[in-house]
């Protein structure tokens, strides 16, 4: 855990510190979920399974479409007219409406424990966690978290309201705290606990670092993607993104503070090399998807970035 000196910026809130998530901060950013736009401006146009979908998509009112049945749906939505059509199981489409699922998968692991501007990753993105839920909550949707990377994972089932918005930061502040796990797959397991959590037309921001990325958590990662909608937020440091050169530096972890050797300028360029491959890994395969992808460093200003980030052809205000 190395934190390095506060860059200016926006004057935070008194309780905000940069190490660890704030209950006072998570509720104070309500202020600023208005400048976040979570419903879809276009029509659906897709019909086909696993294709670009321009809008959320879920059980609701309105009938938009079939497509083939995958595992996990729910059978009460079967489309029996074109499954006998075509001799092959299809389901009903509907435009959600209101109160869709929103899940929040949240990296709260020992790599994310860590920050050179302003504040640590975990922190970045559980503000990002908590702008999204109050956004979610506006919108009348029900939110509700998968808290991943610590020892004993945390799973909130989607509530409405401020009251499921404050178990989120509850949550979000518990496990800022807890002891960080040593798995190496908790990135793969999060998207195996929310692929069984989360049905159809169901909205899913995945706040992490992706250290865990691999292929195998990319075809994992794909195929919950061809059941729900997607928000993909990449957190990282300035640091991890340019190494600094060779030498001895002063870091801390909040408590003590200890000299650290940089290393030679060839562990340098690696360093560089493997986080631009993995952050044009993730950026590709959300371009390949249709997903909005968003960096999030640590010095920045965390609703201003989502807001901009979510302005496109699928999301973005009228």
């Amino acid at each position: 855990m190395i934190f390095g000196e506060k860059t200016a910026g926006p004057a935070p809130a008194a309780s905000f510190d940069g190490v660890s998530a704030q209950a006072a901060d998570l509720v104070r950013l309500r202020a600023d979920a208005h400048r976040l736009w979570l419903t879809p401006r276009k029509a659906v146009a897709a019909t086909q399974s696993g294709d670009y979908r321009s809008v959320f998509r879920g059980r609701g009112i309105d009938f938009d479409s079939s497509r083939s049945y995958q595992h996990g749906d729910d059978i009460r939505t079967m489309d029996w007219r074109v499954t006998a059509r075509t001799g092959r199981a299809h389901v009903k489409v509907y435009q959600e409406e209101r109160e869709r699922p929103v899940f929040l998968a949240v990296d709260c692991g020992a790599t994310m424990r860590f920050g050179t501007r302003t504040a640590f990753k975990s922190v970045v993105a559980a503000r990002a966690a908590a702008l999204m839920a109050w956004a979610a909550s506006e919108h009348g949707d029900r939110v509700g978290a998968v808290l991943f990377g610590i020892e004993q994972h945390l799973e909130l089932v989607p509530a409405g309201g401020a009251r499921g918005v404050l178990g989120v930061i509850h949550g979000l502040v518990k496990a800022g705290a807890a002891p960080a796990s040593s798995a190496e797959n908790s990135l793969a397991d999060a998207i195996d606990r929310l692929r069984r959590l989360a049905r159809p037309g169901t909205l899913i921001v995945l706040a992490t670092d992706f250290r865990g990325w691999n292929d195998a958590v990319a075809r994992e990662l794909g195929a919950l993607a061809q059941r729900c909608d997607l928000i993909i937020c990449f957190v990282y440091d300035a640091l991890e993104a340019d190494p600094p050169p060779p030498g001895y530096y002063r870091v801390s972890d909040g408590h003590s503070v200890r000299m650290v050797d940089a290393g030679e300028r060839r562990f340098a360029n690696e360093l560089r090399t493997a986080f631009a491959k993995r952050r044009n890994a993730v950026r590709d395969f959300c371009r390949a998807r249709g997903c909005p992808f968003i960096e999030l460093a640590t010095d920045c200003d965390v609703a201003k970035v989502l807001a901009g980030g979510l302005r496109s052809d699928v999301f973005g205000a009228a």
